[in-house]
């Protein structure tokens, strides 16, 4: 079993003034997927960059939010250079063909402390459904109105 924690870094691109949803722009250079699988009896730590988000959030209402990100398979880390080779190879992930991951809601529930997200989950060109848990978060020492920084964490097996 593989467990992933995504954390997503988002700036308001858009703010109008009183339209609930919110559009906002992803930080590439903070917003990674960290992965954890067994190695050998060990867990072992892997990362995988986020090369592309849409994100809408609707911070009054959850369930008109909308989540769609694209994850950079083909530059995945697995700690270990020959796992990542492994992971990357045409019988597991299949990255030459397959180069990208991507995760669109289609169904968001819960709060911005603790939604579940329904979605299809793509790897190797196959579409499968799953839940995320998310969570909203503001940056530390922010004030509770503080909205141009924002951050989504995404977890999930």
């Amino acid at each position: 079993m593989i467990r992933l924690i995504a954390f997503l870094l988002i700036t308001l691109a858009l703010s109008p003034a009183h339209a609930a949803p919110e559009t906002f722009k992803l930080d590439p250079s903070a917003s990674d997927v960290a992965f954890t699988y067994t190695l050998q009896g060990n867990a072992t730590e892997g990362s995988m960059p986020v090369s592309a988000a849409t994100l809408t959030v609707d911070l009054s209402n959850i369930s008109k939010s909308e989540v769609d990100v694209t994850l950079a398979a083909n530059k995945a880390r697995a700690g270990l250079i020959f796992a990542t080779e492994a992971m990357m190879s045409k019988s597991v992930l299949n990255t030459k063909e397959h180069p990208t991951i991507r995760f669109q809601a289609t169904k968001i529930t819960g709060t911005l402390n603790r939604a579940e997200m329904e979605g299809n989950l793509t790897i190797r060109g196959v579409t499968r459904p799953v839940t995320l848990q998310g969570q909203v978060l503001r940056q530390a020492g922010t004030p509770a109105t503080e909205r141009d920084r924002l951050a989504i964490r995404l977890t999930g097996a």
